[in-house]
Protein backbone atom coordinates (compact mmCIF):
# COMPACT_ATOMS: atom_id res chain seq x y z
CA UNK A 1 0.00 0.00 0.00
CA UNK A 2 1.08 3.55 -0.58
CA UNK A 3 -1.39 6.16 0.45
CA UNK A 4 0.62 9.29 -0.81
CA UNK A 5 0.28 8.26 -4.71
CA UNK A 6 -1.49 9.63 -7.29
CA UNK A 7 -3.96 7.23 -7.94
CA UNK A 8 -5.88 5.17 -5.19
CA UNK A 9 -9.10 2.90 -5.22
CA UNK A 10 -11.52 2.33 -2.61
CA UNK A 11 -14.27 -0.50 -2.25
CA UNK A 12 -17.36 2.32 -0.68
CA UNK A 13 -18.65 1.84 2.39
CA UNK A 14 -20.88 4.99 3.28
CA UNK A 15 -23.94 6.75 1.47
CA UNK A 16 -22.10 10.07 1.33
CA UNK A 17 -19.10 7.93 -1.25
CA UNK A 18 -21.91 6.10 -2.59
CA UNK A 19 -22.94 9.67 -3.97
CA UNK A 20 -20.26 10.49 -5.19
CA UNK A 21 -20.21 7.05 -7.34
CA UNK A 22 -24.14 8.09 -8.22
CA UNK A 23 -23.29 11.86 -9.43
CA UNK A 24 -20.07 10.54 -11.64
CA UNK A 25 -22.43 8.07 -13.15
CA UNK A 26 -24.79 10.84 -13.64
CA UNK A 27 -22.38 13.25 -15.38
CA UNK A 28 -21.19 10.28 -17.57
CA UNK A 29 -24.54 8.66 -18.84
CA UNK A 30 -26.68 11.22 -18.71
CA UNK A 31 -25.40 14.54 -19.25
CA UNK A 32 -21.96 13.04 -21.81
CA UNK A 33 -23.46 10.30 -23.53
CA UNK A 34 -26.99 10.44 -22.60
CA UNK A 35 -27.97 7.36 -22.36
CA UNK A 36 -30.29 7.84 -19.87
CA UNK A 37 -33.03 10.59 -19.09
CA UNK A 38 -31.33 13.46 -17.17
CA UNK A 39 -35.00 14.24 -16.20
CA UNK A 40 -35.38 10.73 -14.17
CA UNK A 41 -32.74 11.84 -11.99
CA UNK A 42 -33.43 15.33 -10.71
CA UNK A 43 -31.15 15.06 -7.62
CA UNK A 44 -28.39 14.09 -10.16
CA UNK A 45 -27.64 10.70 -9.18
CA UNK A 46 -27.62 8.32 -11.72
CA UNK A 47 -28.95 4.95 -9.80
CA UNK A 48 -30.96 1.62 -10.17
CA UNK A 49 -32.47 -0.80 -8.16
CA UNK A 50 -28.87 -2.85 -8.42
CA UNK A 51 -27.46 -1.02 -6.19
CA UNK A 52 -29.24 -1.64 -3.40
CA UNK A 53 -27.19 -4.71 -3.33
CA UNK A 54 -23.76 -3.95 -5.32
CA UNK A 55 -20.79 -3.28 -4.54
CA UNK A 56 -19.35 0.35 -5.18
CA UNK A 57 -15.90 1.27 -5.75
CA UNK A 58 -14.17 4.66 -6.67
CA UNK A 59 -10.83 5.66 -7.79
CA UNK A 60 -9.55 9.29 -6.46
CA UNK A 61 -5.87 11.31 -8.41
CA UNK A 62 -3.86 12.85 -5.57
CA UNK A 63 -1.87 13.58 -8.23
CA UNK A 64 -0.72 17.68 -8.21
CA UNK A 65 -2.49 18.78 -11.24
CA UNK A 66 -5.78 17.28 -9.44
CA UNK A 67 -5.70 16.88 -6.03
CA UNK A 68 -8.85 14.80 -4.93
CA UNK A 69 -10.59 14.10 -8.15
CA UNK A 70 -12.48 11.43 -8.59
CA UNK A 71 -10.91 9.90 -11.88
CA UNK A 72 -12.75 6.04 -12.11
CA UNK A 73 -15.90 4.08 -10.86
CA UNK A 74 -17.23 0.44 -10.94
CA UNK A 75 -19.99 -1.73 -9.37
CA UNK A 76 -19.54 -5.30 -8.95
CA UNK A 77 -23.20 -6.77 -9.25
CA UNK A 78 -23.54 -10.49 -6.88
CA UNK A 79 -25.95 -13.21 -8.78
CA UNK A 80 -29.24 -13.16 -7.49
CA UNK A 81 -31.71 -16.38 -7.30
CA UNK A 82 -34.38 -15.32 -9.57
CA UNK A 83 -31.67 -14.45 -12.12
CA UNK A 84 -29.39 -17.24 -12.06
CA UNK A 85 -30.45 -20.10 -13.69
CA UNK A 86 -27.20 -22.09 -13.73
CA UNK A 87 -24.45 -22.71 -11.49
CA UNK A 88 -22.21 -20.56 -13.12
CA UNK A 89 -24.46 -17.94 -13.30
CA UNK A 90 -24.66 -18.55 -9.70
CA UNK A 91 -20.61 -18.73 -9.33
CA UNK A 92 -20.34 -15.00 -11.67
CA UNK A 93 -20.79 -11.27 -10.36
CA UNK A 94 -21.02 -9.10 -13.27
CA UNK A 95 -19.07 -5.87 -13.89
CA UNK A 96 -21.18 -2.88 -14.44
CA UNK A 97 -21.06 0.92 -14.50
CA UNK A 98 -17.19 1.02 -15.38
CA UNK A 99 -15.40 4.78 -15.79
CA UNK A 100 -12.44 5.84 -16.37
CA UNK A 101 -12.63 9.20 -16.73
CA UNK A 102 -8.86 10.83 -16.96
CA UNK A 103 -7.80 12.53 -20.08
CA UNK A 104 -4.47 11.90 -19.76
CA UNK A 105 -3.36 8.61 -20.82
CA UNK A 106 -0.73 6.78 -18.66
CA UNK A 107 -3.12 7.75 -15.53
CA UNK A 108 -6.24 6.68 -17.59
CA UNK A 109 -4.81 3.33 -18.30
CA UNK A 110 -3.70 2.90 -14.66
CA UNK A 111 -7.13 3.34 -13.88
CA UNK A 112 -8.52 0.88 -15.96
CA UNK A 113 -6.18 -1.46 -14.67
CA UNK A 114 -6.64 -0.88 -11.07
CA UNK A 115 -10.42 -1.03 -11.73
CA UNK A 116 -9.74 -4.79 -12.75
CA UNK A 117 -7.66 -5.82 -10.78
CA UNK A 118 -10.08 -4.79 -7.86
CA UNK A 119 -12.65 -6.61 -9.78
CA UNK A 120 -10.28 -9.97 -9.60
CA UNK A 121 -9.16 -9.42 -6.15
CA UNK A 122 -12.94 -9.39 -4.83
CA UNK A 123 -14.13 -12.07 -6.98
CA UNK A 124 -11.40 -14.68 -6.04
CA UNK A 125 -11.81 -13.26 -2.40
CA UNK A 126 -16.00 -13.60 -2.22
CA UNK A 127 -15.04 -17.44 -4.28
CA UNK A 128 -16.85 -16.17 -7.50
CA UNK A 129 -15.03 -18.31 -10.47
CA UNK A 130 -15.88 -15.73 -12.99
CA UNK A 131 -16.91 -12.09 -14.33
CA UNK A 132 -18.89 -11.29 -16.71
CA UNK A 133 -19.47 -7.28 -18.54
CA UNK A 134 -21.14 -6.16 -21.47
CA UNK A 135 -18.78 -3.90 -23.29
CA UNK A 136 -18.57 -2.35 -26.68
CA UNK A 137 -16.20 -3.36 -29.04
CA UNK A 138 -13.45 -0.67 -28.49
CA UNK A 139 -13.46 -1.48 -25.21
CA UNK A 140 -13.03 -5.47 -25.16
CA UNK A 141 -10.24 -4.97 -27.73
CA UNK A 142 -8.84 -2.32 -25.33
CA UNK A 143 -9.18 -5.56 -22.46
CA UNK A 144 -7.69 -7.93 -24.97
CA UNK A 145 -4.62 -5.91 -25.67
CA UNK A 146 -3.61 -5.59 -21.84
CA UNK A 147 -3.76 -9.32 -22.13
CA UNK A 148 -6.74 -10.51 -20.57
CA UNK A 149 -8.31 -13.62 -21.49
CA UNK A 150 -12.19 -12.60 -22.11
CA UNK A 151 -14.28 -14.82 -23.74
CA UNK A 152 -17.37 -13.94 -25.92
CA UNK A 153 -20.71 -15.32 -23.91
CA UNK A 154 -23.44 -14.27 -25.92
CA UNK A 155 -24.62 -12.67 -29.31
CA UNK A 156 -24.05 -8.81 -29.78
CA UNK A 157 -27.01 -6.64 -29.10
CA UNK A 158 -27.88 -3.17 -29.34
CA UNK A 159 -27.75 -1.85 -26.16
CA UNK A 160 -26.75 2.09 -26.14
CA UNK A 161 -24.87 1.01 -29.61
CA UNK A 162 -23.78 -2.42 -29.84
CA UNK A 163 -22.37 -4.79 -26.60
CA UNK A 164 -20.97 -8.09 -26.86
CA UNK A 165 -21.81 -10.09 -23.54
CA UNK A 166 -18.18 -11.53 -22.34
CA UNK A 167 -17.09 -13.64 -19.51
CA UNK A 168 -13.47 -14.37 -17.63
CA UNK A 169 -12.58 -16.79 -15.54
CA UNK A 170 -11.06 -14.98 -12.15
CA UNK A 171 -8.02 -17.27 -11.15
CA UNK A 172 -7.03 -16.64 -15.20
CA UNK A 173 -7.25 -13.38 -15.07
CA UNK A 174 -4.26 -13.06 -12.45
CA UNK A 175 -1.83 -13.45 -14.88
CA UNK A 176 -2.71 -11.43 -17.56
CA UNK A 177 -3.55 -8.77 -14.93
CA UNK A 178 -0.16 -9.59 -13.55
CA UNK A 179 1.27 -8.88 -16.98
CA UNK A 180 -0.32 -5.50 -17.43
CA UNK A 181 0.86 -4.61 -13.90
CA UNK A 182 4.59 -5.29 -14.80
CA UNK A 183 4.29 -2.96 -18.62
CA UNK A 184 2.99 -0.05 -16.31
CA UNK A 185 5.60 -0.61 -14.17
CA UNK A 186 3.65 -0.64 -11.33
CA UNK A 187 5.16 -2.23 -7.51
CA UNK A 188 4.18 -5.76 -6.91
CA UNK A 189 1.71 -6.26 -4.30
CA UNK A 190 4.14 -7.71 -1.21
CA UNK A 191 1.94 -11.14 -0.82
CA UNK A 192 0.01 -12.69 -3.17
CA UNK A 193 -3.25 -12.38 -1.12
CA UNK A 194 -3.04 -9.13 -0.10
CA UNK A 195 -6.44 -6.77 -1.23
CA UNK A 196 -5.51 -4.27 -4.00
CA UNK A 197 -8.61 -1.72 -2.16
CA UNK A 198 -8.75 -0.53 0.64
CA UNK A 199 -12.88 -0.23 2.45
CA UNK A 200 -13.42 3.40 2.49
CA UNK A 201 -16.39 5.39 4.79
CA UNK A 202 -15.43 9.06 4.50
CA UNK A 203 -14.09 10.87 0.86
CA UNK A 204 -11.07 11.96 2.90
CA UNK A 205 -9.78 8.48 4.49
CA UNK A 206 -6.07 7.06 3.66
CA UNK A 207 -7.55 5.04 0.25
CA UNK A 208 -5.94 1.84 -0.82
CA UNK A 209 -3.66 0.69 -3.71
CA UNK A 210 -1.87 2.94 -5.44
CA UNK A 211 0.64 2.99 -8.30
CA UNK A 212 3.25 5.73 -7.67
CA UNK A 213 3.23 7.29 -11.25
CA UNK A 214 2.34 10.82 -12.75
CA UNK A 215 -0.30 10.04 -15.79
CA UNK A 216 1.16 12.26 -18.70
CA UNK A 217 -0.20 12.33 -22.59
CA UNK A 218 -3.31 11.25 -24.17
CA UNK A 219 -5.00 8.46 -25.92
CA UNK A 220 -8.19 6.79 -26.44
CA UNK A 221 -8.22 5.06 -22.94
CA UNK A 222 -8.95 8.59 -21.06
CA UNK A 223 -12.75 8.28 -20.78
CA UNK A 224 -14.05 4.22 -21.19
CA UNK A 225 -17.24 3.35 -19.92
CA UNK A 226 -19.71 -0.02 -19.93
Amino acid sequence: MYQDSPLQICRVRSESLKRIHFRIRYQTYCVKKNYEPRDAYPDGLERDEHDAYAEHFLVRSNACSKPGQWVGTMRLIPPRKERSSTALDASTIEVSRLIVSDPEARGSSRVLYLLCQAAQAYAVEQAYTHLSFLVRPGLARILKRHGLPIEQAGEACDHRGVRIPYRIHAEKAREGLERWRARLGLPASASSSALHYTSCSSAHCPLGYSDGHHPAGKNPEAELSL
